[in-house]
């Protein structure tokens, strides 16, 4: 319990009423950083835990889709920003993001290993 009487459980269910829930307009890990934002902009106390390891069960693999990833984490990087930054900086974003996309692209395409993390196998 919390010392406002609540419980843990208590607590996450006020912050998903007060912020909502994640937006699914982002796709690639933007939803969980702009879910947080959101969280720490309403007030709430937001940690991060870089020991955090998550196991999927399921799913697809992003060498399956490097080019595709690509794109759609730039969307989500540029839907983020976007959302936080004056309009009138909104073209210099992105073109930058743009540019940062296209030099990825053409790296993938040539071959390139982008997201070697993504890649390692279990020990």
């Amino acid at each position: 319990m919390t010392r406002s009487g609540r419980s843990a459980t208590g607590w996450r269910r006020a912050a998903v009423e007060e912020i909502g829930l994640q937006d699914e307009d982002f796709f690639l890990d933007w939803e969980g950083i702009d879910w947080a934002a959101r969280a720490q902009e309403a007030g709430w106390e937001v940690w991060f835990c870089p020991r955090a390891e998550v196991t999927h069960s399921g799913g697809a693999s992003i060498r399956q889709a490097e080019a595709r990833w690509v794109v759609a984490s730039h969307r989500g990087i540029y839907r983020y920003f976007r959302k936080r930054m004056p309009a009138a900086a909104r073209p210099l974003l992105a073109s930058a993001l743009a540019t940062r996309a296209a030099v990825k692209l053409g790296a993938v395409w040539a071959g390139a290993r982008m997201y070697e993390r993504a890649h390692r196998t279990a020990a």
